[in-house]
């Protein structure tokens, strides 16, 4: 069978398929109708707004952009962001209030604490290392050197059994071949922990 008017003939197969702008509608093909300010999607299938507009039903409105915003190509959310420093919360734009030892993100849309500070609520409090411990790569968090464990704010050493070993994580140990974990002893036996 032919192909009906706006579609052409597959390249393999008796079927078809509706030219770039049109959609298929039982045995026939159906010209999409973009309305104003928008635009056909690259598929041609269908369409989308232009940038500054949001889809409403079947119809693009203008985008209400806030001061201290500016409007973004997504097709989710309110259709504009908060400028850096600046938070997006309902239709308006609040200033980030980053407290002392805080910086902003690269984004701008948010704060983090310095190295050696913890976020706590709305401020950044000095992170305490106890002795065998160190500042994990963030810096926000502590850990214990290898060959000791934390129990609470300190770092306690690790007591290894006869048979055993400190394990990769070199905070815990575990037991050699042949051995087994029982308690805090390494025990004869075949099955390993």
């Amino acid at each position: 069978a032919a192909p009906p008017s706006n579609a052409h003939a597959n390249t393999y197969g008796d079927d078809w398929t509706c030219n770039h702008g049109f959609v298929r509608r039982t045995d026939s093909c159906v010209a999409v109708i973009a309305p104003e300010n928008a635009y056909l999607n690259s598929s041609g299938t269908d369409w989308e707004c232009s940038r500054g507009y949001r889809q409403v039903d079947a119809r693009c409105t203008k985008t209400r952009v806030p001061e201290k915003a500016y409007g973004t190509d997504s097709r989710f959310g309110p259709g504009w962001e908060g400028e850096r420093g600046y938070r997006a919360t309902d239709k308006a734009c609040g200033r980030i209030k980053v407290p002392v030892r805080g910086f902003l993100t690269m984004s701008g849309s948010s704060w983090e604490c310095e190295r050696g500070f913890a976020k706590q609520q709305d401020d950044c409090t000095a992170v305490t290392v106890p002795e065998h411990g160190y500042l994990d790569t963030d810096g926000h968090a502590w850990r214990c050197e290898r060959g000791y464990r934390q129990q609470g704010d300190a770092c306690r050493p690790l007591v290894v059994p006869a048979h055993g070993h400190i394990n990769y994580s070199g905070n815990d140990w575990r037991c050699v071949d042949q051995y087994r974990r029982s308690g805090d002893q390494c025990v004869a036996g075949q099955t390993k922990d």
